[in-house]
């Protein structure tokens, strides 16, 4: 995973497949101060 960062945002591409159909989202914030996500990060 790459990080980016914009105006002090810390800024991710994310992938998610679905039924065998793949889809990226550009420039997803990363919330790093949540206590909890529907992304998993222990993978």
């Amino acid at each position: 995973m790459k990080f980016a960062i914009d105006d002090q945002l810390s800024l991710v591409s994310v992938q998610i497949e679905y039924n065998g159909i793949k889809k990226t989202f550009s420039n997803v914030l990363l919330d790093t101060g949540c206590s909890s996500t529907i992304l998993d990060t222990d993978l």
